[in-house]
């Protein structure tokens, strides 16, 4: 409480930085697989509620193109695999079958990963977008699924990208106080 006077009395001027916010009902890491049986790639699907009997509507989604580390004991692993695998492959789709199985990394989360935030009650990602941008998404649900089809291109059949609302952009744009957690809202009642 004291904190708080002094930076009132002294108008101590608190660091605003920009962050662009947006809130979704689920927050899907979707793994994607092959054929074969081996993990191709992964993405984030951002989910909305939508209609009475609550179907959910893809709002947008994110490649986790860093989600993937090669490692020297993962290569070793995948051999192993590749190997026993390929055995039982029909001769006329080997070739297939080693294009579309390469070592692509072990799965480790990468900078799209959603983390639990206890104290807000949510998942929540946190980065730095190409252009430079802080962004948060938080999702009220997670959940990570492993498919052979993609989700978000079947969701795209019955609702077209273009009625997705996305991620905010810079004229939804929310500057929020980053100061000290738990602080910034108790000051904002005391200035307002």
């Amino acid at each position: 409480m004291a904190l708080m006077f002094c930076l009132l009395l002294f108008r101590v001027e608190i660091p605003q930085i920009e962050v662009l916010e947006d809130h979704f009902d689920v927050i899907e890491v979707n793994h994607h697989y092959n054929e074969w049986g081996q993990e191709v790639w992964s993405q984030l699907i951002l989910w909305d509620r939508r209609g009475a009997n609550g179907e959910l509507i893809v709002q947008h989604f994110i490649m986790m193109s860093d989600a993937y580390k090669k490692t020297t004991k993962g290569e070793k692993e995948h051999k192993k695999w590749q190997d026993k695998t390929a055995k039982t492959v029909p001769l006329t789709r080997l070739n297939q079958f080693h294009s579309e199985t390469n070592y692509r990394g072990d799965f480790v989360g990468g900078r799209y990963f959603p983390v639990k935030s206890w104290r807000e009650g949510c998942h929540v990602v946190k980065y730095i977008d190409e252009s430079r941008r802080r962004r948060t998404i938080k999702g009220t649900i997670f959940r990570e699924s492993h498919t052979l089809f993609d989700p978000e291109r079947d969701n795209r059949k019955n609702y077209p990208e273009q009625s997705r609302r996305g991620l905010r952009n810079e004229d939804q744009d929310k500057t929020l106080l980053l100061f000290m957690p738990g602080i910034q809202k108790d000051l904002l009642k005391l200035i307002q």
